[in-house]
């Protein structure tokens, strides 16, 4: 009777066993599911990021290269702007000169 038991409790164990080894074995496979459905959405946002930034580099290297031209003529303008303002300083000293120089001269009076 004993080696009867003995074979029921052997078969109850061995049936316990297999049971919990594909429980995990089920349990690795979803695992592994998951992780590869959860790195493949990873990667399709690192390629959007990666694209998004490559966009703005572009749209930063335009911008700087717009600026660098709008710099370019700005100083054009000023350079432009600081001769003729040194031409008109030049001429109003001029005229300033030749005012002072007829302020002293006096005018004839008329003799009888």
């Amino acid at each position: 009777m004993r080696s009867k038991e003995q074979f029921a409790d052997q078969d109850l164990f061995q049936r316990t066993v297999t049971v919990l080894l594909v429980a995990c074995v089920l349990l690795m496979a979803v695992s592994t599911t998951v992780t590869w459905s959860y790195l493949a959405a990873i990667s399709r946002e690192i390629t959007v990021a990666t694209r998004s930034q490559s966009e703005s580099f572009r749209a930063l290297s335009t911008m700087n290269e717009q600026q660098a031209a709008t710099n370019l003529t700005l100083d054009a303008v000023r350079g432009e702007t600081n001769l003729n303002l040194r031409a008109m300083r030049d001429e109003l000293q001029a005229l300033n000169q030749k005012a002072s120089v007829a302020g002293d001269v006096k005018p004839p009076q008329n003799q009888p």
